[in-house]
């Protein structure tokens, strides 16, 4: 089917996202990592000696595909579970399933959404934000919001104790500190901001600030770190992804997707059009993509061929197919350790 990339946006229009991602997160991420330095003593390089070794890996990110597939409950009835890399907005989900991952992984530098994830001590002293009311990886946040908080607080301080913690640099102290105090292991990254060559590189500056910890190209989001992690740093020969969706189910506000923050300042009718609808080759299901999941998309198919490892979606939806990337049920997948899926073709 050729790359399948998606001419959906203008090259410009990707490559402004991308500039602007680089220019927006980099100085909050080398702010942060500042402060996370008394907590950075361990790198990513040092996990791999404290985790059980598997036949495969699944990365578990927190797209809508995670709850419309009953994804979590199916991993927990798994007769060999996989080593489980999660991302941080899926965790609280996982537990919920009493389904303790392996590894966590977290990058984004916002001062007070991730610590969600983990339960936030400082809840009620948050300033008023709309974004769990909202968003759609994880529908249980959007009521009761304090209950969840003390709910999810409760599940990581059970579990913790059981979970490698992989956190860039980048990441809000108050994040490290919650892994910290619910018993995780912490072992640090740094993200790849810019070009390191050029003498201004934040990508330098970070690395020299933390005294070499390893850079890692996290392609922008949690679930591509993760992904990064499980081949590249874990060195895992084939890997499972369950919850990538990299878009929305047909029907979706642009009110509930992570892009209506940068729209939110549009008339609704006039933001709603920037969510093109995909079809999906190898389900002939519709989903909507917006500019920014379709950069991911982009960058993580360049990953998918140039990394020596097989990639396979598990998640049963979504818009992450295209070359290098293969298809087929999680059982399937993890019953089959040492051969290629053959449930369908590579898309």
């Amino acid at each position: 089917m050729g790359s399948q990339r998606l001419m959906t946006f203008p090259p410009s229009v990707l490559e402004r996202i991308a500039d602007n991602t680089s220019r927006l997160r980099a100085p909050a991420g080398l702010a942060n990592a500042q402060c996370n330095l008394s907590l950075i003593k361990r790198s990513v390089l040092e996990m791999a000696s404290e985790l059980p070794r598997k036949p495969c890996a699944v990365v578990v990110a927190g797209g809508p595909s995670l709850k419309r597939q009953n994804i979590i409950r199916r991993i927990r009835d798994l007769q060999d579970r996989p080593l489980l890399v999660c991302c941080e907005v899926a965790l609280a989900g996982c537990l919920r399933e009493e389904v303790v991952p392996d590894v966590i992984i977290s990058l984004d530098p916002h001062p007070h959404r991730i610590v969600r994830c983990l339960g936030d001590p400082q809840f009620h002293q948050r300033p008023e934000d709309d974004y769990f009311q909202r968003q759609d990886l994880d529908v249980e946040l959007r009521e009761d919001g304090a209950v969840q908080n003390e709910l999810i607080m409760r599940l990581v301080n059970r579990y913790g104790s059981r979970i490698c913690a992989a956190l860039a640099t980048s990441v809000n102290r108050q994040v490290a500190e919650r892994c910290v105090e619910s018993g995780m292991s912490l072992f640090w990254w740094n993200p790849l901001y810019d070009d390191w060559s050029q003498q201004a590189s934040y990508t330098r500056r970070v690395f020299d600030l933390t005294g070499g910890i390893p850079c890692l190209n996290g392609l922008g989001h949690s679930g591509g770190a993760a992904w990064v992690l499980a081949h590249a740093v874990l060195g895992y020969k084939r890997v499972g992804i369950v919850g990538m969706d990299l878009g929305y189910p047909e029907g979706t506000s642009v009110v509930n997707t992570q892009y209506y923050d940068v729209v939110r300042h549009l008339p609704k009718a006039q933001a709603e059009q920037l969510l093109v609808t995909v079809e999906n080759p190898v389900t002939g299901a519709r989903y909507l993509i917006d500019p920014v999941y379709c950069w991911y998309r982009d960058a993580f198919l360049d990953a998918v061929r140039q990394a020596d490892c097989v990639t396979v979606n598990c998640s049963g939806e979504g818009n992450l197919f295209g070359d290098g990337i293969e298809w087929c049920e999680l059982e399937e997948f993890t019953a089959r350790p040492s051969s290629t899926p053959s449930t369908g073709a590579t898309a």
